[in-house]
């Protein structure tokens, strides 16, 4: 008798550990990215040809952390893009940070797209939020709006 009520209470903790588990690794998994960093606007300016392009950026970083960013800049032809201009990196992010006081696809590119020829553009940006303890990796996904290098 003390033998099956030790089996009950045994599968009861065991099945209660087993939800609260299931639990946990639910919650960690649905984590928001927003927890780190929110990305409200990505605005770039229409430019003339040969002149350094303008952007203005809204974002929020809540919280320290490391991640890697990449951004490509296409070019918008009959609803169709390739990309023309490309870069990457592995970055420190902290809590308030500001941009600089004058935004350029220049500085947002690490000094891969300083200029542009005469076209429509989108610049696509994405920050992966590596992840740390038990939280796991996050993306960050960010696209402007249409803008025009003219002549």
């Amino acid at each position: 008798m003390i033998a099956k009520v030790k089996d009950v209470v045994f599968g009861k903790a065991a099945f209660a550990l087993s939800v609260l588990w299931i639990t946990a690794l639910a919650i960690v998994h649905m984590w928001p990215a927003s927890w780190w960093m929110e990305v409200q606007s990505v605005h770039v300016a229409d430019t003339k040809a040969g002149e350094p392009i303008r952007m203005h950026v809204q974002r929020d970083i809540h919280r320290d952390f490391s991640g890697t960013w990449g951004v490509s800049v296409r070019v918008v032809d009959a609803g169709k893009g390739y990309v023309v201009c490309s870069e990457s990196a592995v970055s420190g992010y902290q809590k308030g940070a500001d941009l600089p006081d004058t935004l350029t696809l220049a500085w947002w590119t690490n000094g891969q797209c300083n200029t542009l020829p005469v076209g429509v553009y989108i610049v696509q940006t994405v920050w992966q939020v590596h992840g740390n303890g038990i939280l796991p990796a996050k993306t960050i996904n960010a696209t402007s709006n249409l803008f025009k290098v003219y002549s």
